[in-house]
C-alpha cells in the first residue's frame, strides 16, 4: 500500500494536535498540551496510508524541521480562526517559519518544492460560525511568500467533524498519485547486510583464495589441546 506523509504546521494551540486525533480515528480531546518533538498518526484512505507529522510549533526555534520536513508529501499549516488575535497568531508562524529557514535552511526537506502543496486548514470553526475565509485573508497568506501554497484552502472543526472530511478527500484524490508516480520512477536500489557493510571483502562469493585467507584470520577453537572430563 502506498504511504503519502503530511506534516501539521502551525503556533501553538492551533488544533493540530486535535485534528489529528480527529482524522486517526481517536477523536476529540481538549487535554492536549504543547509539545516538544511530533506526534504521529496514520490514516488509512481509499488509495493509501495517510502518515500525519504533528510537529510542535516550538520546533522551529531550532533545527528540527529539517528532520521533520523530510521527504513530506504535504504541508498542512493549521490556523484558529476563532478570533482574529488566533489568525493573526498563524501569520506570524508563517513569517518565523521563513525567516528561521529561508533559503538554504529548508535544505534537506521538500518545504522549498512548490510541487509540494502547502494547504491551509482554518481550524476550530466551531467556536465562531459565522467566520467566512475572505479573499483578503487569504491574499494575505500568499503574500508570505509560501512556495506551492494551495489554492485549495479549508475551514473545519476536529470537535464536530465538520469539514475534516472534505480535508481527507482532497489528500487522497491529490498526495497518492504524486507518491505513486514518484516511487515508480525511484531508481531501484541494490540491498546489501550489514555484515556486508563492515566486510566488503566477503561481498564476492567466488574469491577463493580470499576466502581460504580470511578463513585462517580467524581460527576456531583447537580442542585437540584439551584434556577429556
Amino acid at each position: 500500500m502506498l504511504e503519502a506523509k503530511a506534516v501539521l504546521l502551525g503556533p501553538v494551540g492551533a488544533g493540530k494536535t486535535t485534528l489529528g486525533c480527529k482524522v486517526s480515528g481517536i477523536g476529540f480531546s481538549k487535554l492536549t498540551l504543547s509539545k516538544a518533538g511530533v506526534n504521529f498518526f496514520v490514516k488509512t484512505l481509499a488509495n493509501g496510508n495517510l502518515n500525519l507529522w504533528d510537529m510542535g510549533a516550538y520546533e522551529i526555534n531550532g533545527n528540527m524541521f529539517r528532520v521533520y520536513g523530510k521527504e513530506a508529501a504535504c504541508f498542512l499549516f493549521c490556523v484558529d480562526c476563532s478570533s482574529a488575535d488566533e489568525v493573526n497568531k498563524g501569520k506570524e508562524f508563517l513569517r518565523r517559519l521563513k525567516e528561521k529557514y529561508q533559503g538554504e535552511g529548508f535544505s534537506g526537506t521538500s518545504y522549498n518544492d512548490p510541487s509540494v502543496p502547502k494547504i491551509l486548514v482554518f481550524t476550530k470553526s466551531d467556536l465562531l460560525p459565522d467566520f467566512q475565509v475572505s479573499a483578503q485573508l487569504l491574499d494575505e497568506f500568499r503574500n508570505a511568500d509560501i512556495p506551492g501554497l494551495s489554492e485549495k484552502h479549508f475551514l473545519c472543526s476536529a470537535k464536530t467533524g465538520d469539514g475534516v472530511e472534505d480535508v481527507l478527500k482532497h489528500l487522497n484524490a491529490t498526495l497518492f498519485p504524486m507518491v505513486e508516480l514518484t516511487v515508480r520512477d525511484k531508481p531501484k536500489e541494490k540491498s546489501s547486510s550489514c555484515f556486508s557493510a563492515l566486510f566488503p571483502s566477503l561481498r564476492r562469493k567466488n574469491d577463493g583464495p580470499e576466502r581460504e585467507a580470511l578463513k585462517g584470520s580467524f581460527p576456531g577453537p583447537n580442542y585437540s589441546s584439551q584434556n577429556p572430563s
